[in-house]
């Protein structure tokens, strides 16, 4: 989570512990997007769980560094986790852009 962004908290956060974030190391490098997205989704498969569409398009819609997650939750009443992300928009991909900006123009 950023130090820029302190400000955004969950109602009631997960926090990682430092137990899962080292196995997340071995999983995910953080030196090629491509390469982390395919392992991460084989990873949540083994446990027989997608990765939500919402957060696919997210990372898929910017260009390598532009989505960030800043705070993770958990929603009890969804029994699902809540992911608060921000998007810096000079890195959105350009057909990405392009689309919604139509979008925005048209109505």
């Amino acid at each position: 989570m950023g130090d820029d962004f302190k400000h955004v908290t969950p109602n009631k956060e997960y926090i990682i512990s430092d137990t899962e974030l080292s196995e997340i190391k071995t999983v995910i490098k953080g030196t090629n997007y491509q390469e982390d997205f395919i392992k991460l989704n084989e990873e949540l498969k083994s446990y027989q769980c997608l990765l939500p569409n919402a957060i696919k398009h997210s990372m898929s819609f910017c260009e390598q560094d532009g989505t960030r997650v800043l705070a993770i939750g958990f929603d009890p009443d969804f029994g699902s986790m809540d992911i608060f992300s921000f998007v810096e928009v000079s890195k959105i991909k350009p057909l990405k852009l392009n689309k919604y900006s139509k979008l925005i123009n048209a109505n």
